[in-house]
């Protein structure tokens, strides 16, 4: 994946956005859930920044399953600057060097994941973030960083469509979809704890809706089920009526925002998601289908499960205003259009040449 043409670019994209990469010479950096896209992105990202800015950082990537973290890193295991560490969270972290950053990115994310396994859902994001800070408390890390949703704000509050870091709304414990973000809602609570008793300079990022290759489809996630369909050429299929809305944000710009941050701010927590294009369910279903291989594919509707509705939110949150990154000299740059179709050529070649990749970065 490293070599992918398509992530290659997004990868220079990151490495050439004006971040203050020195700060992280000669550092560790400690990058958990990096089965997922984002933390998987990010730990190219880093090698990548090791690449071409000579760094000489070190990245510890942790994953539950191993032997699926060595088939996504394949292309790269053999570097010495990568380590690949696996064990649960939710056991205390068995890690014995000394690290600079940790970003705490590991997490179900799925609908089915929050009603099929709620109690690790919490676990993951609670007994997995209490371990992780205090080990960062015990070890000296400088810096930790977790990766939060745009679900902690809740049902928005009267009209409002979208919500600032200070924007919060009702959350129903008693839902078993809400073991998301009531957990997340704790994982924050104890960063802002450590921070305050301990001194640990701990943030926190809330993000929604990336996507991008490496982006696991066919998962129960709208964009994820649509691009599946659409690389298949099959029919699109809508479980509403298609009038919701998503702020879709490309996984090279979330990268771009998480580093910019931790480098080159100083805030505690931030939205990060691109609140300039809106699209509707419908809408970006007829926009894949006319990107789709078979000419006859349609956007359709179809009728939820039972368990698929029990993952609904009764009334979704706020879409995510990001005044605050943007201030800081962040914004996103791939329009939606162009972000759906660089992952579509990742999808539709996951292992295409890599003859447009400068051979130095082949280490």
């Amino acid at each position: 994946m490293y070599f992918h043409p398509i992530v290659a670019g997004d990868l220079d994209a990151i490495v050439d956005a004006d971040l203050s990469w020195d700060a992280l010479r000669g550092r560790t950096v400690l990058v958990t859930g990096v089965n997922g896209m984002i933390a998987g992105y990010l730990v190219l990202a880093l090698l990548r920044a090791n690449d071409r800015l000579g760094l000489g950082l070190r990245v510890v990537a942790l994953a539950r399953n191993a032997a699926k973290a060595r088939d996504r890193y394949a292309d790269v295991i053999d570097r010495p600057d990568l380590v690949l560490h696996a064990q649960d969270l939710a056991d205390p972290l068995e890690l014995d060097e000394p690290v600079h950053l940790i970003v705490h990115a590991a997490s179900q994310t799925g609908p089915s994941q929050f009603t099929g396994d709620p109690v690790g859902t919490i676990d993951s994001n609670v007994l997995g973030t209490r371990n992780l800070l205090q080990w960062a408390v015990d070890h000296g890390a400088a810096q930790f960083l977790f990766l939060s949703t745009r679900e902690i704000y809740g049902a928005p509050v009267g009209d409002a469509r979208f919500a600032a870091e200070d924007d919060y709304g009702p959350v129903d414990p008693t839902s078993v979809r809400s073991c998301y973000p009531e957990s997340k809602r704790l994982g924050e609570a104890y960063c802002v704890a450590f921070r305050h008793q301990f001194g640990l300079d701990a943030r926190i990022a809330r993000i929604a809706h990336t996507y991008g290759p490496g982006m696991v489809v066919g998962d129960g996630r709208v964009v994820g089920d649509f691009l599946a369909k659409t690389v298949a050429g099959e029919n699109i299929e809508m479980i509403s009526d298609g009038s919701g809305q998503l702020a879709l944000t490309y996984i090279a710009d979330v990268i771009a925002g998480l580093l910019r941050l931790v480098l080159d701010t100083d805030l505690v927590v931030a939205n990060i998601s691109q609140d300039a294009e809106l699209v509707s369910v419908r809408a970006l279903a007829e926009q894949l289908t006319a990107l789709s291989a078979n000419p006859d594919a349609r956007a359709v509707f179809a009728e939820a499960s039972e368990q698929v509705k029990a993952g609904y939110l009764a009334r979704p949150p706020a879409f995510l205003d990001s005044a605050r990154m943007r201030a800081a000299g962040w914004s996103a740059t791939v329009p939606m259009a162009a972000g759906l179709a660089r992952v579509l050529a990742f999808l539709r070649e996951p292992l295409a040449s890599t003859a447009a990749v400068d051979p130095a970065l082949r280490r």
